[in-house]
């Protein structure tokens, strides 16, 4: 795996990405779990549409991993993806890892 990986698709996400970072030279594997709730000030979500600019997307993203790396020991693997499109209650529109 490289050292970090950073995605936005329209595909649903499973937490079994989080496997990409395990690795026996890290002892754990944080990690961060965003869903689509079904109640969102006081009114009922039937679904939410999310969108990005890509370029800034990948450009921030892609810096701040760099920044982070540069700065950490050789063993940080990080993992970032963005669900995009429309997605229902309950369904995962982002996850991020860090090992």
């Amino acid at each position: 795996m490289n050292k970090y990986i950073i995605n936005a698709s329209s595909r649903k996400i499973s937490i079994k990405y989080l496997s990409m970072l395990y690795s026996y030279d890290a002892g754990a594997v944080v990690s961060f779990t965003g869903i689509v709730r079904k109640i969102n000030n006081k009114k009922i979500v039937n679904y939410i549409f999310y969108d990005i600019f890509k370029i800034l997307f990948y450009s921030l993203l892609k810096e701040k991993c760099a920044s982070l790396l540069k700065n950490e020991n050789n063993h940080l693997k990080i993992l970032v993806i963005q669900r995009i499109g429309i997605l229902k209650i309950g369904e995962i529109n982002l996850l991020i890892g860090v090992s």
